[in-house]
């Protein structure tokens, strides 16, 4: 009896795109940006399709929605209840404003009005109807919630400003096999994102399709760590819920999906490199020869850092590109690269540019392990 638990409670569901499973895996993608009321957003429309895109590279079968009214959202919900009967892994993805009232989440639908604090509250559909719209048939329920990407209500609107919270709240759900991962913390803003997609939506992409199969709890390691990077520590992802089982993401794919930040140039040339478990001393110079650093042994991956045309790379659990104004911004003094050691605890990379030179620190959560000087004159 114990045995048949254990192999129960271990069971992986395998994703494998171009299986015959079809129905066994389905999601339903939603991004709203042309609201007609509050703010516009440039990216969610942008995000559904790039999330369409890469479900369906990982087996499911999918359905696209955007620029959702309130009504027509709400039967979109009503229909992927339906839809989700007995499903292996039902998904949600909203893309869009959502706001917080009163410690409750409304995800707005492009028509939600802004009049008054009952407008929107009526006229918007609660996060309850988002977990709702799960079938309680399905074995993995997972919502994910790109949403309150800033303040969706004009500035003369201050009755309604003044009644809700920026951000998402944290929501003590009930039910079973559901994980929710939004793309903010609790009561903090997501970033809509300079390029065409989101920093939140990206990391996702970018964590699910570059191996040809990831678990789903080391896949959210890595988003929260990709997203902390790409926004300089500004946002940080927010996961609740319980599963009962492992869930592995696998595809076919010859490339990511995402070229952007996941395929930075790879170092090369003369190598200094430093061992993370014999550090001898806290400080450290690197010569002038040398054109790429090798730090080993702080995760599955060595880290290499190498300089590049006004700005760094770093190639190790994922790949990005810091350029001059991230590494040169004086609001932090730098900027990090964030990753988990080999023991799936916290570091991260401090790069500093303040004098003549490039400096990098290694980093133990708040715990400095490592300085360097670099010969790197990157930002002239």
């Amino acid at each position: 009896m114990i045995r048949t638990l254990l192999f129960v409670f271990l069971t992986y569901l395998t994703f494998a795109a171009g299986s015959a499973h079809g129905t066994n895996r389905v999601a339903l993608i939603i991004g709203n940006s042309d609201y007609q009321h509050a703010g516009r957003l440039n990216n969610p429309k942008n995000d559904a399709v790039l999330a369409d895109k890469a479900l369906k590279s990982l087996g499911f079968e999918t359905s696209l929605l955007t620029d959702r009214s309130f009504d027509v959202l709400k039967d979109d919900l009503s229909n992927f209840r339906n839809m989700s009967e007995n499903a292996e892994m039902a998904l949600i993805y909203f893309a869009g404003h959502g706001i917080q009232i009163e410690q409750n989440n409304y995800l707005l639908a492009v028509d939600t009005l802004t009049d008054d604090l009952d407008a929107a509250r009526n006229s918007s559909v609660a996060m309850d109807n988002f977990i709702n719209a799960f079938a309680p048939s399905a074995k993995t329920k997972l919502l994910m919630l790109d949403a309150c990407r800033n303040n969706p209500f004009a500035e003369d609107t201050r009755s309604l400003n003044s009644e809700t919270t920026r951000g998402l709240a944290r929501v003590n759900h009930e039910v079973s096999d559901l994980m929710v991962v939004y793309a903010a913390q609790p009561n903090r803003v997501a970033l809509d994102g300079n390029g065409d997609n989101s920093p939140f939506l990206t990391a996702v992409v970018n964590s699910l399709t570059e191996k040809n199969d990831v678990k789903l709890s080391d896949a959210l390691i890595e988003i929260t760590n990709r997203v902390k990077t790409s926004t300089n520590n500004r946002q940080i992802p927010y996961i609740e819920g319980s599963l009962s089982s492992n869930v592995v993401f696998r595809h076919s794919l010859a490339q990511p999906i995402i070229a952007n930040p996941a395929s930075a140039p790879q170092c090369s040339g003369p190598t200094h490199e430093f061992a993370m478990n014999s550090f001898g001393e806290d400080f450290a110079e690197v010569a002038n020869n040398i054109s790429q650093i090798v730090i080993s042994e702080t995760s599955h991956t060595p880290l290499n850092i190498c300089p590049m045309e006004n700005g760094l790379i770093v190639n190790g659990p994922f790949s990005a590109q810091f350029d001059c104004m991230a590494i040169l911004n004086e609001e932090n003094d730098g900027v990090g690269y964030y990753y988990p050691d080999q023991n799936g605890k916290d570091r991260h990379l401090w790069f500093y540019h303040g004098g003549e030179k490039a400096e990098i620190g290694v980093y133990n959560e708040a715990q400095q392990l490592l300085w360097m000087t670099t010969g790197w004159n990157i930002c002239k």
